[in-house]
């Protein structure tokens, strides 16, 4: 059974929203990158008291100039025009040093990760697969491989690089390097080392998850044939036949008769249906729409397959009508939010599908 589940979802992308299982993943990349990092780079940077000096001096009006208290108009020709004023060096010179090391390591991570470009140049065309490992220990920077990663996954891949940088990761092909990219902890060049084209797992490594899978859709087919049955004897006699109807046919299961407040039909947020019920502690979209429905007394049995999964044995009690009068007064502004969710829902779902149908690239 469960390989039969599996070969019937493994070409589908799962749905949790419509709760449509499906094991087939997105393409994923893995990287190998050499960095030159600022935390490694400044151990190795040290300043001096004269270049320290230095700088202070020749920022001394730009940067450590007191703010002047300006003259009123009143005394301004009777007080003498007074020397300016400078922050002592003491207290700058803490935080002259940080620059100056945060300079010089600049200078030292651009001159280390060209010396480590030059030498993958070098090696281009004279041999297939160019040892990042190899060249990082020449040149004395950070290498790592990555594990397998999605364009979702992309961004903690490397802290805080550019944007545009994880695009790259899915843009060039295999063992062919980047140039010098930019990120917060330094300067990097990448190559991607393997890519796996979107398909689904081999059984054996999720065989837990589609058992699991298999289960739920099972538990559900079960409990609409249960729920079904139960409305059946509720129909021929009451509420508390059909409890104890359930409590036989489900042994140890919770099972609670319970009167929701009034609650509105569903709305749609990003692009999906949502209503939560808070006396059911579920968002029960599918519940509310078709409470809408029924006439007074009339009993219903509601699936909500996505989320958390249960079936409804629902019975309307009473129904207030919509003031008309409020209608009408915001109608045009109704009309403009429902279409804007129409709108977005549209798009929602043909986004979706072209990222189904498609391998899309900037």
């Amino acid at each position: 059974e469960v390989s039969s589940f599996y070969d019937k979802h493994k070409d589908s992308y799962p749905d949790p929203s419509k709760g449509i299982p499906g094991y087939k993943e997105t393409e994923k990349t893995k990287i190998e990158y050499l960095m030159a990092r600022f935390r490694d780079v400044e151990k190795k940077v040290t300043t001096t008291e004269d270049e320290i000096q230095s700088f202070y001096d020749e920022n001394r009006d730009s940067k450590y100039k007191k703010v002047e208290v300006p003259q009123t108009e009143g005394n301004k020709d009777e007080m003498p025009e007074k020397p300016p004023e400078y922050i002592p060096f003491e207290e700058v010179k803490e935080e002259i040093k940080k620059t100056l090391v945060r300079n010089k390591s600049k200078e030292l991570i651009n001159k280390l990760i060209n010396e480590a470009d030059e030498k993958i140049y070098e090696n281009l065309g004279r041999t297939e697969y160019i040892s990042f490992s190899d060249v990082g220990g020449d040149v004395g920077i950070y290498y790592k491989e990555s594990d397998y990663f999605t364009k979702d996954e992309a961004k903690d891949v490397i802290y805080s690089a550019d944007k545009d940088a994880y695009s790259k990761f899915f843009e060039r092909e295999e063992y062919d390097p980047s140039p010098p990219l930019d990120a917060p902890g330094g300067k990097f060049i990448f190559q991607v080392t393997s890519i796996k084209e979107p398909a689904a797992p081999p059984l054996e490594t999720i065989r837990e998850k589609v058992a699991k899978d298999l289960k739920e859709e099972k538990a559900l087919a079960r409990s609409k044939e249960v729920a079904g049955q139960c409305a059946e004897k509720i129909k021929q006699s009451s509420f508390e036949e059909g409890l104890e109807f359930l409590r036989n046919e489900c042994k140890g299961v919770s099972l609670v008769k319970k009167e929701t407040e009034f609650f509105k039909r569903p709305e749609i947020r990003n692009g999906k249906p949502f209503r939560y019920i808070n006396v059911i502690e579920a968002n029960v979209p599918n519940v509310a729409r078709r409470a809408f429905g029924l006439k007074q007394g009339e009993l219903d049995v509601v699936a909500e397959e996505s989320g958390t999964k249960a079936v409804y044995i629902t019975r309307l009690v009473e129904k207030k009508e919509a003031d008309q009068k409020k209608f009408d007064e915001n109608k045009d502004k109704l009309a403009q939010k429902y279409l804007a969710e129409k709108q977005q829902d549209f798009i929602e779902h043909w986004t979706g599908s072209l990222k189904k149908q498609a391998k899309l690239n900037k």
